[in-house]
């Protein structure tokens, strides 16, 4: 008898273990799988690519171009550089004028940026500029959450709309993040940035 209860006991605990391992793992996906935006394509004036990451954005963008889905591209100036030398913004300009983009639809933003919002103000004050009204905003899968909600804090109060895509499907299924150790790093980044994005408004 006193078996029996043991055994009970051990299986109430393996339950309650196996019952907080899956709602934890729950949670964890919930979390990458929230900061993973990629609105539907709609047609725009100018598809904006932010700086970092590698050539998946902006290959994202010329693509988005070359569907008609949008006519210019908008380039952030950041103080970066590239191994070579270049001015990341000017090498990327390079990249998608090879790309087949015209020269005369690509724009480089005269503002430096040096984060995400000051690119939306800079990007801001282009769409002015220009008169464009319509927007979309390519950056990669785990920084387009912070990337909307900082586009819409610097746009609230501008005629534009905007969407945001990922420049590419996350290595793992956003659920899955906590497996990857890149998409880990990314996923941990992004939230702690989004945290400090949070805590200044």
């Amino acid at each position: 008898m006193k078996h029996k209860h043991i055994i009970s006991i051990g299986l109430i605990l393996a339950g309650i273990g196996l019952f907080c391992l899956c709602s934890a793992l729950f949670v964890l996906g919930a979390l990458g799988n929230f900061l993973v935006v990629n609105e539907p394509l709609q047609p725009a004036d100018a598809v904006v690519v932010l700086s970092g990451g590698e050539l998946d954005r902006l290959e994202k963008a010329v693509n988005i171009i070359k569907a008609e889905k949008a006519r210019y591209l908008i380039l952030t100036e950041t103080q970066e550089t590239t191994e070579s030398g270049w001015k990341t913004a000017d090498y990327l300009a390079s990249e998608a004028h090879q790309r087949g983009i015209p020269v005369p639809q690509i724009v480089i933003t005269r503002k430096v940026a040096t984060n995400t919002q000051e690119e939306a103000i800079a990007t801001l004050d282009i769409l002015k500029e220009r008169g464009w009204n319509t927007l979309i905003v390519v950056t990669d899968p785990y920084h387009t959450r912070r990337s909307q909600l900082i586009f819409q804090q610097v746009l609230s109060k501008e005629p534009v709309e905007f969407i945001v895509v990922s420049s590419k499907e996350p290595r793992l299924n956003a659920w899955l993040w906590y497996l990857d150790r890149d998409s880990r790093n990314s996923v941990v980044r992004e939230l702690i940035s989004l945290l400090a994005f949070l805590g200044k408004k």
